[in-house]
């Protein structure tokens, strides 16, 4: 029986270059113009939710992020394997409280699909920039691997590794500007401009 699932994604995700190299060898499958018509939507559905995990990490929303998860996610970190989604969700709010900001660029996404579209592949790249509680600046730079599978319509992370490749330390922050005053706003912003609106207030785009 040919390897599928869980036990590939247990395969593949050996060695940091390993999914990267296995994805990229993947052939485009033949079809007609609806077929690849449903591949480029169904491409973009994906890409989209490490989009949103990186958005919502960022934000500290980690409620947001366990959105994105299915109920038996595994997620491989430096630490250790955490299986089930209840690990999974306290191994993001202990990262959540150690750091005090952080912000995420995802590029390199590429995306490949299992027969039937019901499971998905994914590997992208990343580069991270943030402060914990120590005040001190770092940088991350690494990559994603994750299998996907399609849950009532939607996309969610059954299998997802992070892979930190490169970490450097920026030290304090900088001081104040030395060029002379800057010029004054047309209206300033005040402590109102600071506290957040609920997500649960703001209407949906469609």
């Amino acid at each position: 029986m040919a390897v599928a699932g869980r036990d590939l994604f247990n395969l593949v995700r050996r060695g940091q270059w390993t999914p990267f190299r296995w994805l990229a060898r993947q052939q485009e499958p033949a079809g007609t113009p609806a077929e690849q018509l449903e591949r480029l939507v169904e491409e973009r559905a994906v890409a989209e939710v490490v989009t949103k995990y990186a958005y919502y990490y960022d934000a500290s929303d980690v409620d947001g992020v366990m959105t994105l998860f299915t109920d038996d996610a595994v997620a491989y970190s430096a630490r250790g394997v955490y299986v089930g989604k209840a690990a999974v969700d306290a191994n993001y709010r202990w990262v959540n409280a150690q750091r005090k900001l952080s912000y995420h660029r995802v590029s390199n996404v590429m995306v490949w699909f299992s027969p039937g579209y019901q499971e998905a592949w994914l590997t992208a790249y990343f580069n991270a920039i943030g402060q914990n509680h120590d005040e001190l600046r770092r940088g991350n730079a690494g990559n994603y691997f994750a299998r996907l599978e399609k849950q009532q319509g939607r996309w969610l992370l059954a299998d997802f590794r992070m892979i930190v490749g490169l970490a450097v330390g920026f030290g304090p922050g900088p001081g104040a500007p030395t060029g002379g005053s800057a010029p004054a706003p047309t209206v300033a912003e005040g402590p109102a401009d600071q506290v957040p609106t609920p997500v649960e207030a703001m209407p949906n785009l469609w």
